[in-house]
């Protein structure tokens, strides 16, 4: 049995014949490969078969080799994102349900912020609406949300939306950093 890389290097080096050039050859003395002839280079067509079987085996090893990797990879980011949220949810809940919009630490602080305002209308508009509601019902029968949520601050909108319609008010966990008084410092003196 040859070693694997003498195949490997058979297979990569420009010296010996390429499988191009061996197969023209063969293709030239228009022979069949049963009846390949010696002076045609049988063992060159042998040793680069062999070499780029043992080519071919180590690109697919390899390929195989770091999927796994990256595999193992994906599931370890997946576990440390659900780690994350759950790390986050827990002081966010704690803060919200305790009270402590703000949790001060040496160089950082958590605080809890609002989120933009955000609105919430139970069902789609009707054909009934956009003629009832002008303004707030577009060509393609979606609610303007614009129009509908300056409404509802405004308290303008009429009383039969007011049942579908709501403002959401929500808020997130955010680290900050805490700006600090910087000291001058002295200068040392060569």
């Amino acid at each position: 049995m040859t070693d694997l890389t003498e195949h490997k290097k058979d297979a990569l080096t420009v010296t010996n014949p390429s499988l191009a050039e061996i197969l023209s050859s063969l293709n030239d003395a228009d022979a069949d490969i049963g009846e390949y002839k010696p002076e045609f280079g049988i063992e060159e067509l042998r040793d680069k078969v062999d070499a780029l079987y043992y080519v071919d085996s180590k690109l697919k090893f390899e390929s195989e080799r770091f999927k796994e990797t990256a595999d193992k990879f994906a599931k370890a980011e997946k576990t440390l994102k659900n780690n994350r949220k759950a790390l986050r949810d827990r002081i966010f809940y704690l803060m919200d349900t305790l009270g402590f919009p703000k949790l001060p630490g040496k160089n950082w602080r958590i605080q809890l912020e609002n989120n933009p305002v955000s609105l919430e209308i139970d069902r789609p508009p009707t054909a009934r609406d956009f003629m009832n509601y002008k303004g707030l019902v577009v060509r393609s029968y979606a609610w303007d949300k614009k129009a509908v949520k300056t409404k509802l601050e405004a308290g303008d909108l009429p009383e039969e939306l007011l049942e579908i319609c709501r403002l959401k008010r929500s808020k997130r966990m955010a680290f900050r950093v805490n700006k600090t008084e910087r000291k001058p410092t002295k200068e040392i003196a060569n």
